[in-house]
């Protein structure tokens, strides 16, 4: 078939076995108005079916372990999903959209993933808990939410990875406690948390690496004792956090970037 008759297509059924679909994919397909995804999706990109605004009807068989950036972004599938009384649009288990929300934010047990850019600069958000379930904090996906002065970890949290630049920005942020289940603490995560004075790396946190810039221009600071497990410590991990007085070094650290403390 030609170009043309793929713009004129009205659904799209991918094929069992396909595990991505790939960002911008079926986009723009002004036509479409049905979706079926298969048992095997592990990944949907960014912007997979934006732009598809006659999209109606979605249907996956399982929840995939990640959504992209404005998968379904100016759908009237996503615009029509209904809202719970924080804001948050859901599919299954996969958090959607966050859209004209509340301050106060409970993310609904048995989501895994908090999708990339999820509050990107959400100026209403102010206090946010997340459930044991979730075991991702995608890239920048509180960066940006001044206002934001609490984060709460359910108890038995089973976060393992805090991505790239998840917490940048957040100038309200006082303190933050980092569940023993992180395995991975990403470049900038705390970059430019200006009030963050206390950070508390829960016992059995098994973070290895502190990235660049984790806690790049946290100015409250004034002192912190690192994971037990720790090896290294790379580039400006703690650049510009003028108040930092005392960082307590586990016997386990190998090497610290001569840079780390600029």
């Amino acid at each position: 078939r030609g170009l043309g008759d793929v713009y004129k297509r009205q659904e799209i059924r991918v094929r069992e076995g396909t595990r991505v679909i790939a960002s911008k994919a079926c986009a723009e397909l002004g036509s479409l108005l049905t979706a079926v995804l298969p048992e095997s999706i592990v990944a949907i990109g960014d912007g997979a079916f934006a732009n598809c605004r006659n999209l109606s009807y979605v249907e996956m068989e399982t929840t995939p372990d990640t959504v992209g950036v404005g998968a379904f972004e100016n759908t009237y599938w996503l615009e029509h999903l209904e809202k719970d009384e924080y804001g948050c649009k859901y599919f299954k288990n996969i958090l959607l959209e966050y859209t004209d929300g509340e301050g106060y934010v409970k993310i609904k047990e048995g989501i895994k993933y908090i999708n990339d850019e999820m509050f990107l600069n959400s100026e209403k958000l102010e206090k946010i808990e997340i459930p044991k379930s979730v075991e991702i904090i995608g890239r920048e996906a509180f960066s940006g939410c001044k206002n934001l002065n609490e984060c709460i970890f359910e108890e038995e949290s089973n976060i393992k990875k805090i991505q790239l630049g998840a917490f940048k920005e957040c100038k309200s942020l006082k303190e933050i406690g980092i569940p023993k289940s992180t395995e991975y603490l990403g470049v900038k995560a705390f970059e430019d948390c200006e009030a963050l004075e206390k950070v508390v790396f829960k016992e059995g946190c098994d973070i290895k690496i502190l990235h660049m810039g984790v806690f790049f221009g946290c100015t409250g600071l004034k002192e912190i004792t690192l994971p037990s497990g720790l090896e290294e410590v790379y580039f400006a991990a703690f650049a510009y956090c003028e108040s930092l007085e005392k960082i307590r070094f586990p016997e386990s650290i190998k090497y610290i970037d001569s840079s780390a403390c600029l």
